[in-house]
């Protein structure tokens, strides 16, 4: 027994789900929920018994009342487990799912304990061999000119660094981590598209200020950087070609072009000929003899 004399019970893994449930609640004609809590019980009893395994003082209408369902429910679901996961007053597969014997809390805890302190090791071994390999002293020659490098730990990486190529996406993010947006993205997708659009350096960093002054991060420059080009782009003016017809008549500029070739070059030799024959022909006698009298007015 444990420490407070309170014996202790096991459910195997699949035991919600045990078909023998269905078969029992349609023999009894009950619910599958009312045939598991009424399991429950029988466990308990049997497990609180002198006999363990064993009913004993089981009374169906306790039962009934605890679960707040009618005796004869309780009673129909004792009748369909017999024979399934009972054997008149015992229950079946006590011996084999409820050993008499601790749960080995104390094994439990020194494996615990074990564990622990063998990971604590293999850590303290490994902070130690660090520590050996980053103060190793490294030999200087008596020849040596110049200054020997500092020793490299063997768990660092001994590539050198690659220089930064100036590209506009490189110094959008440099001047974003320098304003203390550090969840930077510098594979985005969408920095260099809306760099295409139009946006710039400054903008960037007018965001990140904005988005540091609200604990925000690298998602809320993007977004308040698409959303100012959006706006621009819907606040500029959109020139169109508009064609308004003209008005009846002549059009004022083809009658200005034909008056000015009337001037420079006159009319032509022919109509000049005709117009001069016509200013030398006398006027006719029956033109110049008609005279236009009044009529008489008759008193």
């Amino acid at each position: 027994m444990s420490a407070f004399n309170t014996p202790w019970l096991r459910l195997w893994s699949d035991m919600p789900n045990d078909p023998k449930w269905r078969t029992i609640a349609r023999i009894s004609e009950q619910t599958i929920p009312a045939v598991i809590a009424v399991y429950l019980h029988i466990l308990v009893n049997a497990g609180n018994a002198e006999e363990r395994g064993h009913l004993h003082h089981f009374v169906p209408e306790d039962i009934a009342g605890a679960l707040q369902i009618e005796t004869e429910q309780v009673q129909a679901i004792l009748s369909a487990m017999q024979g399934r996961v009972l054997d008149g007053d015992c229950v079946s597969g006590w011996a084999a799912r409820q050993p008499l014997r601790e749960d080995g809390s104390a094994q439990r805890a020194k494996a615990w304990r074990d564990a622990r302190k063998t990971s604590g090791n293999v850590i303290q071994a490994a902070s130690t061999a660090k520590a050996r390999t980053e103060s190793v002293p490294v030999p200087v020659p008596a020849s040596a000119s110049t200054p020997v490098p500092a020793p490299v730990s063997q768990d660092l990486p001994t590539a050198m660094p690659v220089a930064m190529p100036d590209t506009p996406v490189v110094r959008v993010c440099a001047a974003l981590l320098a304003h203390g947006i550090t969840d930077i993205e510098t594979t985005h997708p969408e920095i260099p598209v809306l760099l295409a659009q139009g946006a710039d350096t400054p903008q960037f960093v007018a965001a990140a200020k904005i988005a540091k002054a609200k604990s925000k991060g690298f998602a809320y420059v993007m977004g308040i950087v698409r959303r100012k080009l959006a706006d621009a782009h819907s606040a500029t003016p959109v020139a169109f070609n508009v064609t308004t017809p003209s008005p009846p008549g002549l059009d004022p500029a083809l009658a200005k072009i034909m008056a000015d070739q009337r001037i420079t070059h006159g009319p032509s030799p022919e109509m000049r000929a005709k117009m001069a024959a016509l200013t030398r022909r006398p006027a006719s006698p029956a033109r110049a003899t008609t005279l236009h009298t009044p009529r008489p007015v008759w008193q």
